[in-house]
């Protein structure tokens, strides 16, 4: 799952260095954290914190896993989104019950 992100790290650079017509970091950060970047994992703006104004990582847990059988991981609500709270789907389950 990382390689998208880091090419859309490249791309937001590459759009930095042409914005600002050099390399002037200076120059290319104020840009970097004042735009909105199409990327290919969407479009990503920087908040005053440095971080994502809208976090798209999601955290999430596997619940109700029982054996080895990959077909549990086809099932709905398997796997629990917890972060960002616009994708929530479940709570956090600690601690997880052993099987």
């Amino acid at each position: 799952y990382l390689p998208p992100f880091s090419y859309a790290g490249m791309q937001i650079i590459a759009a930095a260095v042409e914005a600002t017509n050099g390399l002037d970091q200076n120059k290319m950060a104020d840009y970097i954290h004042t735009a909105m970047h199409p990327t290919i994992v969407g479009d990503v703006k920087f908040g005053a914190d440095g971080e994502w104004e809208k976090a798209r990582i999601f955290q999430v847990q596997y619940q109700g896993i029982v054996g080895n059988g990959l077909e549990q991981f086809e099932r709905p609500g398997t796997q629990v989104i917890l972060f960002p709270a616009a994708y929530k789907s479940g709570t956090l389950v600690s601690p997880l019950p052993s099987n």
